[in-house]
């Protein structure tokens, strides 16, 4: 109201002929002597209720966009916890590499990745784990960053077989495969697998020694 303010607005409708018109009418304090003194005046506002209905509409039409979205997010985050899980119980582990934005390349694993390697209670960042991962590889880590991963960049899916020095079982072996994504902004991500086979490994290993041994006594 005008006693706490020096302008007031107030809309209303009227009907013309039969068609709804949106008026506002403006009430102002005028300047001068007399601080009793008020003016007012009246100014259709059709196309300003148009507006603010067609804002509403796309408003409305977004919140519903988004809402759907969001529930398919949840359905495909659902899912992806049930993929998961296969995947875990199967003994495998995701990990993804990517480019922070500070340049500096980070890693994040999956739950069962992070038990495979031993790290599970580390609570290492992404950058941290990139460097973890990359340092204890027995194998020359020079290849697999320049080599593999350029090949991933290429669009093939690379699979291997590497030694990898854990924190409390001593050098194991791991088989990990991965591929490139291309993101929209024009950055890349690899992701992938990770496997412990050191049993399968080892076992190759005492089957060679055994035929080998086996070979020498004739």
């Amino acid at each position: 109201s005008l006693c706490t303010s020096n302008e007031h607005t107030l809309r209303f409708r009227i009907i013309d002929e039969g068609n709804i018109k949106n008026l506002q009418v403006i009430y102002a304090r005028l300047m001068g002597d007399n601080p009793n003194l008020i003016g007012f005046g009246f100014r259709c506002i059709d196309d300003i209720i148009r507006s603010e209905q067609e804002q509403k509409a796309k408003l409305n039409q977004a919140y519903s966009i988004v809402e759907k979205s969001l529930q398919e997010i949840a359905l495909l985050n659902k899912q992806l916890t049930e993929n998961l899980q296969i995947i875990s119980d199967a003994g495998y582990g995701i990990w993804r590499i990517y480019t922070n934005e500070a340049g500096s390349k980070a890693m994040v694993a999956s739950e069962a990745f992070q038990k495979i390697l031993g790290i599970e209670d580390y609570n290492l960042s992404p950058e941290d784990l990139y460097v973890f991962f990359h340092e204890r590889l027995a194998d020359d880590r020079n290849d697999i960053e320049q080599v593999e991963y350029k090949t991933m960049h290429s669009g093939k899916i690379v699979s291997n077989t590497h030694a990898w020095r854990h924190p409390t079982k001593g050098i194991i072996h791991l088989m990990t495969g991965g591929s490139v994504h291309k993101l929209s902004d024009g950055k890349a991500i690899i992701s992938g697998y990770c496997t412990d086979v050191t049993e399968q490994i080892r076992s190759k290993e005492r089957a060679y020694l055994t035929i080998n041994s086996l070979a020498h006594s004739f």
